[in-house]
């Protein structure tokens, strides 16, 4: 028989009274992930998180190996952090003093830096790095123009665009200026991406016309005037 207990797991909100405002945290209780059987009163996750580890900042580009003066390194450092903003950074010790409650991540022994840009990529190619050619028009007619070719399929794209994106940030890559297909379904999948992850992306249909079968070129998918922000 099966049993007649059952003990639900979530996200719990609980109201002892009614709001007298939006910011009236004191009329309910609430708990992202309550422990089975824990007694006492719940608490509201932190919106603050301080993050702790080695911490390195450039202010400036390396004129050489042993340029030190162009970059600042904290052994144990910490980032204080608010609705995703950085509120302060420095020591751990110092930070920490000025926290509250703020929810502590311990990352040491890693290291605490800005995100990397890169500067020329190609989000279509995403499947095809590292494909072998003998030559780069043999690469381009074997690999490259038959993968972009399936970026005229919106569903083929946003499901590439997603595989993109989670490449870049598992590389500590944040920012990007990429090339997209000749369709308008790849550029829009990769701007609606990087719009879900709040990420600040650069990008575009590519232009050609010549040297490139007629489903790739531009002759066929035309430049048009449609804008992303």
């Amino acid at each position: 028989m099966p049993s007649d207990r059952l003990l639900l797991r979530g996200r719990l909100l609980t109201f002892s009274a009614e709001p007298q405002s939006p910011d009236d945290t004191s009329a309910y209780v609430a708990d992202i992930d309550r422990t089975p059987g824990q007694t006492g009163p719940f608490s509201m996750p932190s919106d603050r998180l301080l993050l702790r580890g080695r911490l390195l900042t450039f202010s400036a580009e390396p004129q050489s190996p042993d340029d030190t003066s162009a970059f600042d390194y904290i052994e144990d450092g910490a980032l204080l952090i608010e609705n995703g903003l950085i509120l302060r950074r420095g020591s751990y010790c110092e930070v920490v003093a000025g926290a509250g409650d703020a929810e502590i991540i311990d990352h040491r022994p890693k290291l605490l830096m800005a995100g990397f840009i890169d500067t020329h990529i190609h989000f279509p190619q995403v499947q095809i790095v590292a494909s072998w050619g003998a030559q780069l028009l043999d690469w381009l007619n074997t690999y490259t123009f038959p993968e972009e070719t399936r970026f005229s399929d919106e569903g083929h794209a946003a499901a590439m665009a997603c595989r993109f994106f989670d490449l870049l940030t598992d590389h500590g890559t944040t920012t990007a200026v990429a090339y997209c297909s000749v369709h308008k379904a790849s550029a829009e999948a990769y701007f609606e991406e990087a719009e879900q992850r709040n990420m600040r992306m650069i990008g575009g249909k590519v232009l050609m016309d010549r040297n490139a079968p007629d489903v790739c070129a531009t002759r066929r998918n035309p430049a048009t005037t449609t804008r992303r922000t």
